[in-house]
């Protein structure tokens, strides 16, 4: 994790060395990093805006996710106790038209890990519930799901491997001053990851709407809403959903020329048929951190989320971010040359 930390601000200081123009506002990836929620997740939180033609761009982003929750409801019983941490790298190119087509690609580790400490010290000081935290070995690894007697699912070895990798697209099919757009925005995923090692293996379609604002003042809106089919595959295919609605708004304020918070909330309807609040209840995540841009189009991007519905998501992701996007340039149209003229 440190290396991929240094990794990325090495990137993000080369590319602003060499380019000159700053990146464009945009909302965090966000999304819910639950071991039973990633192979239902619909995409990342693009905006409504979308690549010009010929136009690029990527981002590398690092999430670690603490997770604890002890519960039984009838006949079911869940236990989720320890860290996933999500390395995707995504990619976007502009076809033209209004059309834009993209992938990204997930490299997912699960493990006791060693933020089970520092959380519980955390909630200590600021008096918070600890959710029975202290009375559990610290750094432990287990996601389990029992039903009717029966362990339908669980996971209690460290495992990493490639998650499922995601064809993405968007149309924007209204664009108007300051930077405001919409867009119609869809993802396939493919079912490249193993619900055996909680990496995946499930496919699903996702489509919603995306739009911004653009700046006033000093502060952008964002938000998007739409739905998702998990298709068959991945982590408790047995008891999956076959549709859930999602939404999520957001807000960047600029503190500095090229520094800026941003706030966002998503929620989603439950992806399982479940008793349970972990699997079976609406989730909140409120997404939250700061977003420096260099020269070039790059941003670096720092912060956090959590669960403001409580037990639907991880208690804490922590999150870093390297973007590119360089300013689009249209080529000068090439005028032909000047035929000789006859005497």
């Amino acid at each position: 994790m440190g290396l991929l930390i240094r990794v990325l601000l090495s990137g993000a200081a080369l590319v602003a060395a060499f380019l000159p123009v700053p990146a464009a506002a945009a909302p965090f990836s966000g999304g819910n990093l639950s071991p039973f929620a990633l192979a239902r997740q619909p995409g990342a939180f693009a905006c409504g805006r979308v690549m010009e033609a010929g136009q690029a761009g990527f981002s590398l982003e690092a999430s670690v996710a603490n997770s604890f929750t002890v519960s039984a409801a009838g006949n079911e019983a869940v236990v989720i106790d320890g860290e996933t941490v999500r390395t995707i790298l995504s990619l976007r190119y502009g076809l033209g038209r209004g059309l834009e087509a993209g992938a990204e690609i997930p490299w997912i580790s699960h493990s006791g890990g060693g933020l089970d400490g520092f959380i519980e010290d955390w909630h200590d000081f600021w008096g918070l519930p600890d959710g029975g935290r202290p009375g559990r070995e610290r750094n432990r690894l287990e996601f389990s799901y029992r039903r009717d007697g029966r362990e339908l699912a669980r996971l209690d070895r460290r495992s990493s491997g490639l998650g499922d990798v995601m064809l993405t697209g968007g149309w924007r099919f209204w664009e108007g001053a300051a930077g405001a757009a919409a867009a119609v925005r869809g993802s396939l995923r493919l079912p490249t990851g193993r619900a055996g090692d909680f990496t995946g293996g499930g496919t699903g379609l996702s489509l919603w709407l995306a739009g911004e604002t653009g700046r006033r003042g000093d502060a952008e809106w964002s938000a998007r809403a739409g739905v998702s089919f998990p298709g068959s595959g991945g982590v408790l295919d047995g008891i999956r959903r076959d549709v859930a609605f999602f939404a999520a708004a957001g807000c960047e304020f600029f503190l500095l020329p090229r520094l800026s918070a941003v706030v966002q909330a998503e929620f989603s309807q439950p992806y399982y048929h479940s008793a349970l609040t972990e699997l079976g209840a609406d989730s909140g995540v409120l997404v939250y951190g700061l977003r420096h841009r260099f020269a070039g189009g790059a941003a670096l991007e720092v912060g956090m989320s959590e669960d403001i519905v409580v037990d639907t998501a991880p208690d804490v992701v922590f999150f870093l971010s390297l973007s590119l996007t360089p300013a689009f340039r249209p080529r000068p149209d090439r005028q032909p040359p000047p035929r000789s003229r006859r005497h």
